[in-house]
């Protein structure tokens, strides 16, 4: 099978840590099977510091023949929306998401290539490490299903995909619209309406991207903007075939997590019940 061009997307804004993003670029850089594009969208303006790390990686990528397209917005407009950007500057197979505070492991793009070539797949992605600080020590993993069935039936449990890890047929993107702008929770409406569509879905059993997750990361899923976006989306799962019973368990669990739940309390609970201790791989 011929080789598969891959345009990495990378969304910036202001909020990202420059160092975070240093180590991202870093990781893209290091790669054993380079890209072969690669689309940076700013989301709205960034600091001095960041705009001139994304601009090093640029000039550098380059240089080995790695075609790079870039977009500024004039002011934030969230993930949803940028991403849907930088998919319609996209030319290639595959669609890779890079988030700019994630550190990809340096197979990432090989093994992501290896496995959408053997079964065809429209979205192939794979397990996560969370640490604490971009120094600090490993808390746990996420672990998802691998097979085509598995993520469908674990899609109206929890989102099957880590985004951060993912790998997307361009012309899966293009057939169901993209990216839409949905508050923290785009990527998992994607997945449904690329589900409903009928694309195909895979899972490497390997950990690909390493996620920092301070303190803030636990703060920012609370309030009620956060919950509003979560309550959409169960929603959008029953009306896709989700249980009545799973649907208002699902309600009443958010309510309470993200409306009640101390921040601390929820960072203890993520770790303890939606996170894996242990994997073995």
């Amino acid at each position: 099978m011929k080789r598969l061009k891959l345009t990495g997307l990378l969304c910036t804004y202001l909020g990202d840590d420059a160092q975070l993003l240093e180590a991202c670029l870093a990781s893209i850089l290091g790669q054993t099977r380079a890209l072969d594009e690669l689309v940076v969208v700013f989301d709205g303006p960034v600091s001095e510091e960041s705009y001139n790390s994304v601009m090093r990686v640029i000039n550098s990528l380059e240089g080995i023949g790695v075609l790079v397209k870039h977009h500024m917005f004039p002011a934030n407009v969230g993930h949803g929306l940028a991403r849907s950007k930088g998919v319609e500057l996209a030319t290639g197979d595959y669609v890779v998401i890079f988030d700019a505070d994630d550190i990809s492991s340096k197979d990432r793009l090989k093994l992501l290539e290896e496995e959408a070539k053997r079964g065809n797949y429209d979205v192939i992605g794979g397990h996560i490490r969370e640490f604490s600080s971009l120094r600090g020590s490993l808390f746990g993993y996420r672990v998802v299903k691998l097979s085509h069935d598995e993520i469908y039936q674990d899609m109206f449990l929890r989102c099957p995909f880590n985004q951060t890890t993912v790998m997307i047929k361009k012309v899966a993107l293009d057939n169901v619209g993209g990216y839409r702008d949905m508050f923290c929770n785009e990527d998992y409406e994607l997945w449904l309406r690329l589900a409903a569509a009928g694309h195909r879905f895979a899972n490497v059993d390997v950990s690909l991207v390493d996620v920092v997750a301070p303190t803030e990361y636990f703060s920012r899923r609370g309030g009620w903007r956060y919950c509003q976006s979560e309550l959409k989306m169960q929603w959008l799962l029953f009306l896709h075939g989700k249980s009545l019973a799973l649907f208002l368990r699902g309600v009443l669990v958010r309510l309470i997590v993200y409306l009640f739940v101390p921040t601390g309390v929820r960072r203890m609970l993520y770790r303890k019940f939606l996170r894996d201790k242990e994997w073995i791989k």
